[in-house]
């Protein structure tokens, strides 16, 4: 879910309720800017009882650090399986801390924000930090500094949602697709482009070779 009109009127609605009908998972923050529309968007989505695996990332954080901000992290802790994917700066306004702050205790704050939310973390930095309301944590040992390029968070953003779709254990799938996500960065550095020329192209060209040696 990416795009929306800046004024969201009932035939808006409509048709965002159609395409919600019997879908699973849903993706959405990445392009969708934070206008009126894409806030009666989001609200609608975060209402949506049909929705079993959610994936909130990019301006749709940034809606939800605006305003009340407990109140609307509250909300999501009614939902089951939501994935939030900040990178410091989203991140940091959801905490209502500097990005100073935030990267003196980055695992601190993704638990917190796990906890309150009811949601998996992932905390987008050098090194991803994974964290689960029930306590779990990880922190991912793929990727390269060649990663920190335009798309790379939107590319996450879809695998995970991609993972989540058939998953037993969101927690397990979300970790698998951010440590794929890094392999296979790794793995289009080292075989096509380096670090310096990597994008999120050369990427998703990767992409199948890691899940071929994962299901080997």
């Amino acid at each position: 879910v990416t795009m929306f009109a800046q004024t969201f009127d009932g035939a808006c609605e409509s048709r965002l309720l159609g395409f919600l009908e019997g879908v699973n998972t849903v993706a959405i923050g990445p392009g969708m800017e934070t206008h009126d529309g894409a806030r009666t968007a989001l609200q609608i989505v975060l209402e949506s009882e049909d929705i079993q695996h959610l994936v909130i990332d990019a301006d749709a954080l940034n809606i939800l650090s605006d305003g009340d901000n407990d109140e609307n992290l509250r909300k999501l802790a009614s939902r089951a399986n939501v994935v939030l994917t900040p990178h410091p700066g989203e991140m940091a306004r959801l905490c209502h801390i500097t990005i100073d702050n935030l990267l003196a205790a980055p695992v601190q704050y993704a638990q917190q924000i796990a906890n309150k939310t009811g949601a998996i973390v992932v905390l987008k930095l050098a090194t991803t930090i994974i964290a689960s309301p029930d306590g779990r944590l990880a922190v991912n040992s793929s990727g390269n500094p060649g990663m920190a390029t335009g798309g790379m968070g939107d590319a996450l953003t879809g695998l995970i949602a991609a993972r989540l779709h058939t998953a037993h254990d969101p927690f397990t799938a979300v970790c698998l697709a951010v440590w794929a996500h890094g392999a296979a960065g790794d793995h289009a550095a080292q075989h096509t482009t380096g670090q310096a020329a990597l994008s999120v192209t050369s990427l998703l060209a990767h992409l199948g070779a890691v899940w071929r040696a994962i299901e080997s």
